[in-house]
């Protein structure tokens, strides 16, 4: 079941993102996924000069995350969401977009959806929320992402 759902996942993040890499020039996507070590985590991303944009599927919480990172020397910032100097490296596009407009409607209902459906509508839903609000992350603009210790 893990690697149906892990090749799901990474199938619907290639076919449903396929603009970051024809519109906006980023390479990818990448993935952690090992068919003989399945995790609890699956990670496909994407990368350009400046940013990775991250997809994320939760085994346990069947979620799906997308996150937004500033890449250090070319490479994905080790760590989770913020450094051991507790400067933010990563953060959450559904998070971004509520602190430019808490009124977005983010995503569609997906209880009672099959895993599968429920999958392919969450990484459809970011898709549309990247198109829709996430222009400078598109374009590769590491200005936009926050400098700043998230507790300062």
């Amino acid at each position: 079941m893990e690697t149906h759902v892990s090749k799901l996942f990474f199938e619907n993040v290639k076919e449903k993102l396929s603009f970051l890499v024809t519109q906006f020039g980023y390479k990818g996507p990448f993935s952690n996924l090992d068919s003989n070590n399945p995790g609890y985590v699956y990670l496909a991303w994407y990368e350009k000069n400046n940013l990775t944009i991250e997809f994320h599927y939760e085994v346990r919480e069947q979620d799906v995350g997308c996150y937004i990172a500033r890449l250090i020397d070319g490479k994905r910032p080790e760590g989770w969401l913020v450094n051991e100097q507790g400067e933010q490296i990563r953060i959450s596009l559904s998070q971004w977009i509520r602190s430019v407009d808490s009124r977005a409607k983010l995503f569609t209902n997906v209880s009672g959806m099959k895993i599968e459906e429920q999958i392919s509508q969450e990484i459809s839903d970011y898709a549309n929320l990247l198109q829709r609000y996430g222009k400078a992350f598109l374009e590769d603009k590491a200005e936009v992402f926050p400098s700043r210790k998230p507790f300062s």
